[in-house]
């Protein structure tokens, strides 16, 4: 059973994640960041949210890379380099959880 200061842990955890996407973000440093085991730390995500850190993230880039290309004029190579990823890496990611590579989303998006 989770106590309540491992749920606001967690919380915590995933605001900080929301607020920090962009940033380089390692397991260990936010282990380290929230005096928390890694390995509970992971355990603790995965039941409270349903998926891993890591799956969190790669879906918040492509969440913001999306609404990026829906209301921006910035290249792929542009979010990419915000993100701190290649753009090869974006694209495969991209294409990974929403079926559709950057590019191809941008232009069903502007009926092009």
């Amino acid at each position: 059973m989770q106590s309540t200061s491992d749920t606001l842990d967690i919380q915590s955890i995933k605001d900080y994640l929301d607020e920090n996407f962009k940033k380089r973000i390692s397991l260990d440093d936010l282990a380290g960041s929230f005096y928390l085991n890694k390995y509970y730390l992971m355990k603790l995500f995965k039941d409270r949210y349903g998926m891993t850190i890591n799956a969190y993230l790669n879906q918040a880039w492509v969440t913001w890379v999306k609404q990026q290309l829906r209301f921006t004029d910035k290249t792929v190579e542009m979010l990419a380099a915000e993100l701190q990823i290649e753009p090869a890496y974006l694209s495969r990611l991209s294409k990974k959880v929403e079926g559709v590579s950057p590019t191809q989303f941008r232009k069903s998006w502007r009926g092009k």
